[in-house]
């Protein structure tokens, strides 16, 4: 077995070695009047190779700044990475699938960033809310116009890759919907109504 650090490749790179095809985010980009650009991506444990506290995502040169991540950064011997990129965590992720879906998501999250600079995310402002007041978190997270497009694309996604709508909730929730998760579920589920609209409208 392998025994490696991470993985860096590219958007295009996933194309040549069948992890996805890009076809929907050149579409998207399209969409949204941007050239689409080929990204950075590194797959690997993420917390490790950036630090504490970081999951990975979409990270830009603001989230570098925030998180104190010099530029360009060394992740491992010899491999240096600057922004922006994109950071899938291995961990959390291990399957292609998994990973391939996660990339729509962060790429559109790219496309935001483009075209609405001034945008500021109201869910991460403080980072206590999620475990103080986790409704309000999830409230502020699955409106939030970034995310919703972000999720939207990655719903799309999955279900031309064949994953139903239950499981899609199912994954969002943890596992099954509780008292506890059925705001979150109802959330969620309008943002796939959404996303089923447009795949309707694109036809």
């Amino acid at each position: 077995m392998v025994d490696y650090d991470c993985l860096t490749l590219t958007i295009k790179t996933c194309q040549r070695t069948k992890m996805m095809k890009c076809e929907q985010l050149e579409d998207l980009a399209n969409k949204r009047k941007v050239n689409f650009e080929d990204l950075n991506i590194v797959v690997g444990p993420i917390e490790r190779l950036f630090g504490q506290g970081i999951k990975g995502g979409f990270m830009d040169l603001d989230c570098f700044k925030k998180s104190e991540i010099e530029m360009p950064y060394e992740i491992s011997k010899g491999i240096f990475v600057t922004p922006p990129l994109i950071a899938i965590d291995s961990v959390d992720m291990p399957s292609p699938a998994e990973q391939a879906s996660t990339l729509v998501h962060e790429y559109a999250h790219n496309l935001y960033s483009i075209t609405n600079p001034e945008h500021e995310s109201k869910y991460n402002k403080d980072p206590k809310l999620k475990d103080t007041d986790s409704d309000k978190y999830w409230h502020l997270y699955l409106t939030d116009e970034d995310e919703r497009q972000a999720h939207s694309e990655q719903v799309k996604f999955e279900l031309k890759s064949g994953i139903s709508v239950d499981e899609m909730i199912r994954n969002k929730v943890g596992g099954q919907v509780t008292k506890d998760t059925y705001n979150i579920a109802l959330l969620f589920k309008d943002i796939i109504d959404d996303a089923i609209a447009d795949m309707e409208n694109e036809k």
